[in-house]
C-alpha cells in the first residue's frame, strides 16, 4: 500500500532536493533550513511519520556536509556562519548522530568547521566545539 505523504512533508522534500541541487551557498542555505524547520514542525505535527522524518533529516544533513567538503576554499565567511549556526541549531542530534556513525564524515565536517574558525569569538567556537569532541 502507496500511502500519500501530508503536503507539508513533500514540500518539505522538495525544498530539500532543490537544496541539494543549487549552485549557489544562498540557495542551499535558504531551502535546507526552509525544508529542515518543516520536517522539524511535522515531527509534531503528524507523529505517524517521525521515522520517515528523522530518515530524511539524517539522510540531508549528511549529504550536506558532503557536499560542502567539495567547497574548499570557495565558501565566504557569511555563508559558512549561517551552515554552522543551522548545523548548532536546526540539525544538532542530526550532526552528533552522523560524526559518530562515520568517521569520514567527521573528517569533512571538522574540515569544513575550520575554514573559518579563526574568525569567529571563542564563545562561538564553544557552540561547535561538542561536535569536535565527539
Amino acid at each position: 500500500m502507496n500511502k500519500k505523504l501530508p503536503e507539508d512533508i513533500t514540500r518539505a522534500l522538495d525544498l530539500l532536493k532543490f537544496s541539494e541541487s543549487s549552485d549557489t551557498h544562498q540557495t542551499k542555505i535558504k531551502f535546507f533550513k526552509e525544508g529542515i524547520d518543516i520536517l522539524n514542525e511535522c515531527l509534531e505535527k503528524v507523529p505517524q511519520y517521525k521515522q520517515l522524518l528523522k530518515n530524511h533529516k539524517l539522510s540531508y544533513t549528511r549529504s550536506l556536509i558532503t557536499n560542502l567538503s567539495n567547497t574548499k576554499p570557495a565558501i565566504i565567511f557569511d555563508d559558512w556562519l549561517e551552515y554552522v549556526f543551522i548545523f548548532c541549531i536546526n540539525v544538532k542530534e542530526e550532526i552528533i548522530q552522523i560524526l559518530k556513525a562515520d568517521p569520514k564524515v567527521r573528517i569533512y565536517f571538522i574540515d569544513f568547521l575550520a575554514l573559518w574558525a579563526e574568525k569567529i569569538p571563542s564563545e562561538l567556537k564553544e557552540s561547535f566545539s561538542e561536535f569536535i569532541e565527539l
